[in-house]
């Protein structure tokens, strides 16, 4: 490894040229932005009440109870939730506070998906696989997303490497540092859970006389201790075994269903995620690669052991089906898989033809530079919409006042001072608010273009609201 540091630093170069400038822009209409939502909201809650007094546990607002109650979150573990509160209690708040762990994760990543390479495919294609990495579209979108998904890539690829190396020599220590990595990453994330399914489908996937089965199951030991632990906090953290119970099923129903879709619109819905995160050259590749190591024509005991890094992002497709559906960025686990084979695929036209093989390169790399900066597709929000709705709440709201409003306000959250619950749909909702708010005025907010959805809403509050004037939302003050 000492004497490839070249290779490393230049894949370190480029994500940080890549996605440093990135850090620090602003929350957008997407749903990358999104996703700090739910950091924000655990994070001011933990503020308001204290976190040893919510004992760690994440909580959202409940809005069919009152802003006064709060929800436990319980849909992931919650290390990934804790760091991030620790660096916004470090650093304030900041845009690029909410983006430097996932950030961080996506430089690692990329150095780490540049060691499978160095394994299984030589220098040139370890740098290769770390250029398709970084340039993937998926990374490029979603890989300093306020998410646990770059984590989650860097807990798996720590941890074949690390199985790696126990294959070798399977020394105490290096067990030990193994079950801690992939511990840790399983507090981060479910995900990281599918760490154990990726190495024993890595053995299967080697000559029966080169398997380690013994080593590959010291994962499922991990998968058993994270999964206590991670129960043991959230029966403390809510104080019942029963809530904890009816949370875990009514979180299990809403992420295991594909809300009655059918087979087929599944597998369209996420064929077009996988060329929303991959682009059509990786996808290519990683298809080629995985067809000949499944008809036992691909050579290489590492190689075909690597193919399993694509097993995550399946399962967890398949096993959270209805997330998947929504968010293509369910697939990013496999950016490591379909980097790696865009990197054999390059090597092996090099080696056919250098001119053959400098032109695929050319190609493949260019467009995914162009796919990367492509974007995400408009979702028929005006750029600038959170912090323009944000300064509205700032502007009519004072310090006491409690904002409700219909729509999902995302990131607006974050720009505002003033604390915003959203889903509130019906006048019911809105005076059960109402008559928990002990001082200060109710306000509603509502945009133009989802009124007409919410046409008893509005009838109620303008018989009942004073309604401000305003041309780019509706708001009314209690």
């Amino acid at each position: 490894m000492k004497q490839h540091w070249l290779l490393f630093v230049s894949v370190f170069a480029a994500a940080l040229l890549l996605h440093a400038p990135r850090l620090n822009r602003p929350f957008a209409p997407d749903i990358a932005s999104a996703a700090a939502t739910y950091q924000i909201l655990f994070a001011r809650n933990w503020d308001e009440a204290g976190f040893a007094e919510l004992r760690g546990v994440p909580c959202v607002g409940q809005p069919s109870g009152g802003v006064a109650e709060r929800a436990p979150y319980l849909h992931h573990p919650v290390l990934s939730y804790w760091i991030a509160y620790a660096l916004r209690c470090t650093f304030g708040w900041h845009e690029w506070v909410f983006r430097l762990l996932p950030f961080v994760g996506l430089v690692i990543a990329a150095l780490l998906v540049t060691a499978v390479g160095l394994r299984v495919l030589g220098a040139i294609g370890a740098f290769l696989a770390g250029c398709c990495f970084l340039l993937s579209p998926g990374v490029f979108r979603y890989g300093d997303m306020p998410n646990p998904e770059s984590l989650v890539l860097c807990f798996l690829l720590a941890g074949w490497l690390l199985h790696e190396r126990i294959r070798e020599n399977p020394t105490r220590a290096r067990k030990l540092v193994f079950f801690a990595v992939a511990f840790c990453g399983m507090l981060v994330d479910w995900q990281v859970f599918f760490l154990a399914p990726t190495l024993l489908l890595g053995e299967a996937l080697r000559p029966a006389a080169q398997r380690r089965w013994r080593e590959a199951l010291l994962a499922l030991w991990c998968c058993l201790a994270a999964l206590l632990l991670t129960l043991a906090h959230f029966t403390w953290g809510t104080g019942s075994i029963e809530f904890l119970g009816t949370e875990l099923a009514s979180t299990m129903q809403r992420t295991l269903g594909g809300r009655g879709t059918g087979f087929l619109a599944f597998i369209t819905a996420q064929g077009r995620s996988l060329v929303h995160c991959m682009g059509v050259g990786l996808l290519l590749a990683g298809a080629l690669l995985l067809g000949l190591v499944l008809t036992g024509r691909a050579s290489g005991e590492r190689s075909r052991a690597a193919v399993a890094l694509a097993l995550p992002a399946l399962l967890s497709v398949l096993c959270f089906r209805g997330p998947a559906l929504d968010h293509a960025f369910w697939w990013m686990p496999a950016s490591a898989f379909f980097a790696l084979a865009g990197g054999w695929l390059l090597v092996k036209l090099l080696h056919v033809r250098a001119l053959l093989g400098a032109l695929a390169c050319a190609l493949l790399l260019g467009s995914l530079a162009l796919d990367s900066r492509a974007g995400e597709r408009h979702l028929g929000m005006p750029k600038g919409w959170y912090q323009d709705v944000a300064a509205l709440v700032d502007r009519f709201a004072q310090p006491g006042d409690v904002v409700l409003t219909p729509d999902p306000f995302g990131p607006a959250l974050f720009y505002t001072r003033t604390r915003v619950y959203e889903n509130i749909n019906t006048p019911q909702q809105l005076l059960l608010v109402q008559q928990r708010v002990r001082s200060g005025r109710v306000h509603m907010f509502m945009l133009l273009t989802t009124a007409p959805a919410h046409r008893e809403l509005c009838a109620w509050l303008d018989a009942h609201a004073h309604r401000t004037p305003h041309p780019g939302v509706l708001h009314w003050t209690l």
